[in-house]
């Protein structure tokens, strides 16, 4: 088994914790371009590592199973296939956090964004540094 590891921002990572999900229960880890630097070695049940600035240090928090990339979907179509399961509890959130963290500013529902879809999502990891690969 390969894993990946691939950073997001708190405030996603906190809304994904907060969601009563079980394993079924898919995520979209949203993405602020399309294609660009994504890695084509990671398969379909390959583990998906999740790393986030814990206030300057960076941390792997979470765990999920990687189910696909999708390169192309607009800001909209995305908050209304998944809704919550974006990390975000409003379309306005959604396109906030988008502002935030990419580089196409300014995005709107309209923007073209990619995502990679996640299940059997875990949110209570906190590894320390250098340690992910002691998982697998």
């Amino acid at each position: 088994m390969k894993y990946a590891i691939y950073a997001t921002n708190l405030e996603w990572y906190k809304h994904v914790s907060d969601l009563k999900l079980s394993e079924k229960d898919s995520v979209a880890f949203w993405r602020t371009n399309t294609t660009d630097n994504f890695s084509k070695d990671i398969k379909k049940g390959d583990a998906f590592l999740m790393l986030v600035d814990m206030g300057g240090r960076k941390e792997v928090v979470g765990i999920g199973t990687f189910e696909g990339f999708y390169d192309r979907i607009t800001v909209g179509d995305l908050w209304n296939k998944y809704g919550d399961k974006t990390g975000a509890t409003s379309l306005t959130v959604l396109i906030n956090q988008l502002n935030n963290c990419g580089k196409q500013k300014p995005y709107s529902d309209k923007t073209e964004i990619s995502y990679i879809l996640l299940s059997n999502i875990k949110c209570d990891l906190h590894l320390r540094r250098g340690c992910p690969w002691r998982l697998l």
